[in-house]
């Protein structure tokens, strides 16, 4: 590592990439099972739980958009009094792949 911050930032944004993707991972199930009427239980859990850990962390890496979208989507997945269309699931999941650098749905 060097001694500029942008250097240590992007070296620790490295080491915690994986896990940020296997975040979005969680949430990219949750709009699938939202396309398909089933978003509950455990998977709308876990995305809520998700969405609030990226929103609180990818700030710190300089992914500031991808923060905000999983902010908005901690907040549309708050309760299943609430649940939110896929479409509206399906833009805030693509800020935030874009940011941990994971491929986009359908082009895998």
């Amino acid at each position: 590592m060097t001694d500029r911050p942008d250097d240590w930032i992007t070296a620790l944004w490295d080491q915690v990439r994986p896990s940020a993707a296997a975040k979005v991972a969680v949430i990219a199930r949750a709009a699938e099972a939202a396309r398909h009427g089933r978003l509950q239980g455990a998977v709308l859990t876990d995305a809520w739980q998700e969405a609030h850990r990226l929103a609180g962390s990818l700030g710190s890496y300089g992914h500031t958009d991808a923060a905000e979208a999983a902010a908005e989507l901690e907040h549309l997945l708050d309760g299943p009094a609430k649940l939110p269309a896929a479409g509206a699931l399906d833009g805030l999941l693509a800020r935030l792949e874009a940011a941990v650098g994971t491929t986009p749905r359908g082009d895998q």
